[in-house]
């Protein structure tokens, strides 16, 4: 049987499972601790009384933001039940028709991406698996060029991470 994102991941070879469920956990937690605040302040040139503008204190994480301008409608709570049942192993099979298991197939397909393609999140970068490659039958990615990246993205003069 060939695997592809409207499957479950319990299709799956443990050790490739378990690099899907711990990313989905990664990007779950990710998403729990950031979540976009905005405040309002006193406007700087009022037009008339009471005038305030809108600020925004945190934003949601990047990959968020883009999936959920590519993929409306997507909804926070979903979002986070589809990636805590991808965790925890429970997600289920996407079924025309029934939209209920989605969400598990968009982060499923994202998780994927994320793995075989490798991911910027703020100062972290995450490295293609090529335990996964090699699993979908992918060009393992060379050692040198994942540690000529993550060198690349490293300004040694002021200990800066790009």
């Amino acid at each position: 049987m060939r695997w592809d994102q409207k499957k479950r991941l319990s299709y799956l070879p443990e050790n490739v499972h378990g690099f899907f469920t711990v990313e989905a956990a990664y990007l779950l937690r990710n998403l729990e601790s950031q979540r976009l605040t905005i405040k309002t302040k006193p406007a700087p040139d009022p037009r008339y009384p009471g005038h305030k503008i809108r600020f925004v204190v945190e934003y949601n994480p990047t990959w968020y933001s883009i999936v959920y301008w590519e993929q409306p409608p997507i909804r926070r709570d979903r979002t986070l039940w589809s990636l805590e049942r991808i965790a925890k192993g429970l997600d289920r099979d996407f079924i025309k028709g029934n939209y209920k298991y989605r969400c598990d197939t968009l982060y499923r397909d994202l998780v994927f991406e994320r793995l075989t393609e490798g991911s910027y999140d703020l100062m972290d970068y995450l490295h293609p698996n090529n335990v996964v490659r090699r699993f979908f039958e992918m060009e393992p990615v060379p050692e040198e060029e994942i540690f000529a990246s993550a060198a690349s993205s490293i300004d040694t003069d002021n200990d800066v991470l790009y």
